[in-house]
């Protein structure tokens, strides 16, 4: 990923949806790279990667000057160990792991690594104001472009151009509400910052069907071509649905629901629940009660579409047995 993009990445936040265009077929993809450097190196290119591999560099050396200490240690100093101590181990496990995902975690992480700045001997060369506070924020930005999404949603918030997950779902809002050459903007302004996410895609082909009717096939390559992203296939299915197009939807659905098998780890309970509604959906429109009762029988007996004891697909299919 990083390879393909050096300078700005993939996109900050994109790894879980991007990666599987790099993986080899006999990989079992993950949602994050076990090396949190590694990740923002692939995510952001040179531009969010350097700056950190910058601090994380200088902390390291902050903590090496710290606990080779000969000197009797006073209780400033044995704090400021404890700290390195404690940066050290974080920093090695975010090397095999996605630490930086648990807040808990990156905040131990950010507050060791203050202890060790502010208890460096005298000696040692310190950053320069500037210097330190242009780093901060390089790194605020980075990290915190990730989680904005959460909270800006709603329409007239101020969305930055790199969020994918707020662009894909201001993209949707548009198709939703049938304006589909703002949907088909958001997506290619999104995908300047994030070329390597699918979601992207699919709304660009959703709105060319949408709006020139020009078959199902762009959206189900898009969906495709997302695998193992569940999610986006699915958003494909119910587009799908909405534009008519019911056979391609259950065919890509089915397709869906067949590729659970490989990724038991994962907790697919809420995918699955979506995937057979969206099956038993697909197939009453497609060929009606039978089929629908069918889809419906499939899901009832299988054990991670029921997880949740609640989905009711018997009664989903008899609408269709109905009319």
């Amino acid at each position: 990923m990083f390879i393909d993009d050096p300078l700005t990445g993939q996109g900050v936040g994109s790894y879980r949806l991007a990666s599987p265009r790099w993986a080899s077929g006999d990989v079992n993809p993950t949602s994050h790279a076990h090396n949190e450097l590694l990740e923002l190196l692939a995510e952001g290119g040179v531009l969010v990667g350097v700056p950190a591999l910058l601090l994380v560099g200088g902390v390291l050396v902050g903590a090496g000057r710290i606990l080779p200490r000969r000197a009797p240690a006073t209780r400033r100093h044995r704090v400021a160990a404890g700290a390195a101590a404690v940066w050290i181990v974080l920093a090695a496990h975010a090397a095999v792991d996605f630490d930086w995902l648990f807040p808990i975690l990156a905040v131990a992480f950010a507050v060791t690594a203050g202890v060790i700045a502010a208890h460096q001997p005298p000696t040692a060369p310190r950053p320069a104001p500037v210097t330190a506070v242009a780093v901060a924020a390089l790194l605020l930005v980075a990290l915190g472009a990730g989680y904005v999404e959460g909270f800006r949603r709603t329409e007239g918030a101020v969305h930055p151009p790199w969020n994918a997950t707020a662009a894909s779902a201001r993209a949707e809002q548009a198709v939703d509400a049938g304006d589909y050459d703002r949907a088909a903007a958001i997506a290619r302004r999104a995908a300047r910052w994030n070329p390597a996410d699918p979601r992207m895609d699919l709304w660009q082909a959703v709105a060319t069907m949408r709006m020139d009717d020009g078959g199902p096939h762009p959206v189900v390559a898009a969906a495709r071509s997302a695998a193992p992203a569940f999610g986006v296939r699915l958003d494909a299915a119910h587009q799908l649905l909405a534009a008519g197009h019911h056979a391609q939807a259950r065919a890509l659905v089915t397709e869906t629901i067949a590729s659970f098998d490989r990724y038991q780890g994962w907790n697919l309970a809420g995918a699955a629940a979506v995937a057979h509604r969206l099956s038993v959906s697909a197939a009453g429109l497609d060929a009606g009660c039978p089929a629908a009762v069918a889809a419906a029988e499939r899901a009832m007996t299988t054990p991670l579409a029921t997880a949740f004891g609640s989905e009711d697909y018997r009664a989903q299919a008899s609408v269709f047995c109905s009319q």
